[in-house]
């Protein structure tokens, strides 16, 4: 089974969001904070990362970096409220593989994690 994880700051986002993932047939690892999703990644192996870049304990964009600097092969999604062209940019230049602004239809998240793994097959 193919893993997202996925890092919000929000718990009730990922309280709604979280269970339509894992009902389209993902295991779904979820964080509030980037530094313990960091620790995640030094032992587990996701298939595609999730991340909003407003977080609490460090910036999404610290996160994005470490990640695409230690595992440049892990897709990284910025999920992002704000949807400037400046902060897009930014992600795009550190490597992030795609930037979707919410709010989003969960059924255009569906299709989109569909066609990516149809891709890596």
């Amino acid at each position: 089974m193919k893993t997202v994880l996925l890092i919000d700051d929000e718990q009730e986002y990922l309280d709604l969001i979280v269970p339509r993932i894992e009902k389209w047939g993902y295991t779904v690892v979820s964080f509030l904070e980037g530094k313990k999703a960091l620790e995640y990644l030094q032992a587990n192996k996701p298939d595609i990362m999730l991340l909003d870049l407003g977080l609490q304990d460090i910036s999404g964009m610290k996160v994005l970096l470490e990640t695409k600097t230690k595992y440049p092969d892990l897709a990284v999604w910025v999920v992002s409220a704000y949807n400037d062209s400046d902060l897009r940019e930014q992600a795009m230049k550190l490597k992030a593989d795609d930037f979707i602004a919410k709010p989003f239809l969960p059924a255009e998240l569906k299709v989109k994690l569909q066609e990516y793994f149809l891709k890596k097959e």
